[in-house]
C-alpha cells in the first residue's frame, strides 16, 4: 500500500471513529469526508494506473457522480 493510500485508509478509520464516539456532529462528519475525497482524488489523478484497472473504475465514477449531481440539483432547485 503506498504511502498516501495508507495515509487516506488511517484518515477515513479516524473520522469514523470520531463519528462513532460523537465526537463529530453530522454535519461537520460530512464536510471532512467531503476533504478526504478532495485529497484521495489528488492521489488518484497522480496515480500511474493500468487500462484494465481504469475499465473497472470508472463505472464506479460515473455511479458516484450521476448520483450526487441528481441529489445536489434536487437540492438547489
Amino acid at each position: 500500500m503506498s504511502n498516501d493510500a495508507h495515509r487516506h485508509v488511517t484518515v477515513l478509520k479516524q473520522l469514523k471513529a470520531q463519528r462513532k464516539r460523537g465526537e463529530l456532529g453530522l454535519r461537520d462528519y460530512y464536510q471532512r469526508l467531503l476533504r478526504l475525497l478532495a485529497d484521495v482524488l489528488s492521489s488518484l489523478q497522480n496515480e500511474d494506473i493500468g487500462d484494465d484497472d481504469v475499465k473497472r473504475q470508472v463505472p464506479l465514477i460515473l455511479v458516484f457522480l450521476e448520483e450526487q449531481i441528481k441529489k445536489y440539483a434536487g437540492r438547489n432547485h
